[in-house]
């Protein structure tokens, strides 16, 4: 899918995918983070996959193309980009599952919100709500905007991996003119949203999370109104679980979760 306001191509990896299976009665949507790519979901697509599961990865706006495309974007162009693939998926009528890594999970959250009955089940992988070192994110918004500073290197990219990084798709930078936005989605718009989440959720979070605070998984889970909802905090230092160690406990588990 090509969004109107994108003026960059897409890169190779960062395509958005889609792997079909013949006897499949489910569909799980991966939604990737925020300056991130479909990418980053790969792993964890071709597992599910070889679970027997169809797999249709989003590819959100303003994505795996360049950062200048990014910030021409807004929440609601986020949204959409995951809705059009829902909408596919539903032509199909099969069990659809939002898998959501990151803000992606804040997104799987916003769209069950709006109607909990057109899914059956959600999994939240690193949800952002209270960031780590939240001072800090704040002053350096505001210095940011006082200067006229529209992207920032994001600190955990070594320069001699800035290449590597961006042939994914990920970008390097972090767009500092969405920043308030962006903040604004994780804290107050995430937590009004939860108690309107009724669809079962299964819910991942590494314990040295040192971008996202755990806690934020904590606080999803108290304030859903899911019947059904699970939460595992795993032994990692990573943001995204699924690069680490132990990634093949939590595709298990996440299989699991949809086969259930």
């Amino acid at each position: 899918m090509v969004f109107a306001k994108e003026k960059h191509p897409v890169k190779e990896k960062a395509q958005p995918f889609v792997h079909r299976h013949a006897n499949s009665n489910s569909i799980a949507i991966l939604i990737h983070g925020f300056t991130g790519s479909p990418y980053d979901m790969r792993e964890l697509a071709d597992f599910l996959h070889n679970q027997g599961v169809d797999v249709m990865a989003v590819r959100l706006a303003g994505h795996g193309t360049n950062i200048e495309d990014l910030m021409a974007m807004n929440y609601e162009d986020w949204v959409l980009s995951v809705d059009a693939v829902v909408r596919e998926a539903e032509k199909e009528s099969k069990r659809i599952f939002l898998i959501g890594y990151s803000f992606g999970a804040n997104l799987a959250l916003e769209l069950a919100s709006r109607n909990p009955k057109r899914y059956d089940g959600i999994v939240c992988l690193g949800t952002s709500i209270y960031w780590q070192q939240r001072w800090y994110y704040f002053v350096l918004y505001h210095l940011f905007k006082l200067f006229g500073i529209d992207k920032v290197r994001k600190p955990y990219v070594p320069k001699f991996q800035i290449e590597s990084w961006e042939s994914t798709g990920n970008y390097a930078d972090f767009p500092t003119k969405g920043l308030g936005e962006f903040r604004d989605i994780v804290t107050k718009r995430t937590q009004d949203l939860l108690p309107r989440v009724t669809t079962p959720v299964l819910i991942l979070h590494s314990r040295g999370d040192r971008i996202s605070h755990p806690k934020s998984s904590d606080y999803v889970f108290e304030h859903v109104n899911s019947q059904y909802k699970e939460m595992f905090v795993l032994p990692e230092l990573n943001h995204n679980p699924l690069r680490s160690e132990n990634k093949d406990r939590i595709f298990n588990r996440v299989a699991r979760f949809i086969e259930a």
